[in-house]
Parts: C-alpha cells; sequence; structure tokens
C-alpha cells in the first residue's frame, strides 16, 4: 500500500478481537461492500505487530 495511507492508519486504535468476532466483522464487511459496491467501502484490518 501507498506510505501516505499506510501512516494514516497508523494512528488507528485497533480492537483486541477474539476469534468468532474477528469472523462476524468479516462477514459484515463482505455483506456491507456487496450491498454498497464501491460508493462506500469498509473494511476489517488486522494490526501487524
Amino acid at each position: 500500500m501507498e506510505d501516505k495511507f499506510m501512516n494514516s492508519i497508523k494512528t488507528l486504535e485497533y480492537a483486541d478481537l477474539k476469534e468468532h468476532q474477528e469472523k462476524k466483522m468479516r462477514e459484515l464487511e463482505k455483506n456491507f461492500n456487496e450491498e454498497f459496491g464501491t460508493a462506500y467501502y469498509f473494511m476489517v484490518m488486522e494490526q501487524n505487530r
């Protein structure tokens, strides 16, 4: 990814999700993006530690 984008997300706070919570969020991400296409975008990210 572009450095400009990556630098802007470094300041985000990440939730400590359990496995079932992450799975639910990924399902939400998929459903949201299927419904709204490219008009809006929802993304679940895992923090690299």
